[in-house]
């Protein structure tokens, strides 16, 4: 006879933390290893985690980097006489404004 879940009496059904479903008997072996493969799974999560926060710092320091590389350049070119003044108005407030929306 089953329940209503489609398991035998005396069996339960054990979440994974994802929406899946398993059945757990009695067997204390079988609980230790689920117990053990909801540890991995979390341990990998955590560590997915870890790597995406990492890689994203990672691309602000470097957004960072590029965004004072080019103000530099502006400032120089500016300075330096290569810009005129009206396209120096434009690259400052446009592009500059633009190239932080990009990033």
């Amino acid at each position: 006879m089953t329940s209503v879940l489609g398991t035998q009496p005396g069996r339960r059904i054990r979440g994974m933390g994802d929406g899946r479903l398993r059945e757990v008997g009695q067997s204390s072996a079988k609980i230790q290893q689920l117990s053990d493969e909801l540890e991995r799974e979390r341990a990998a999560r955590k560590a997915s985690h870890m790597a995406r926060i990492v890689a994203e710092e990672m691309m602000q320091r470097k957004k960072k980097k590029v965004e004072q590389s080019f103000n530099s350049t502006l400032m120089s070119w500016h300075n330096s006489g290569k810009i005129m003044q009206s396209s120096s108005w434009y690259c400052s407030s446009l592009v500059c404004t633009g190239f932080n929306r990009w990033w």
